[in-house]
């Protein structure tokens, strides 16, 4: 993300680059830390919700990263 960040001008090549490897990442993770939990009914909801967050903060963050991407290319040109 911080490559894409400060590679000038801003190319959408990379960014969809630096997005997939983001994804990627986040699923590899999530799938790899719960696949030795075993889902019963009192913690599937509670494994429901954190997989939630972790989907919300990630696109959060990506969002962020490309706002904050467009905010200094704009400032630069």
């Amino acid at each position: 993300v911080f490559i894409a960040i400060f590679s000038f001008p801003s190319n959408d090549f990379v960014e969809i680059i630096f997005s997939s490897i983001a994804c990627g990442f986040f699923l590899y993770l999530s799938f790899n830390m719960t696949k030795d939990i075993e889902v019963t009914h009192s913690n599937k909801y509670i494994i429901s919700i954190s997989y939630f967050l972790g989907i919300v903060v990630m696109s959060s963050l990506m969002l962020f990263f490309s706002f904050y991407e467009e905010s200094n290319i704009n400032w630069i040109n």
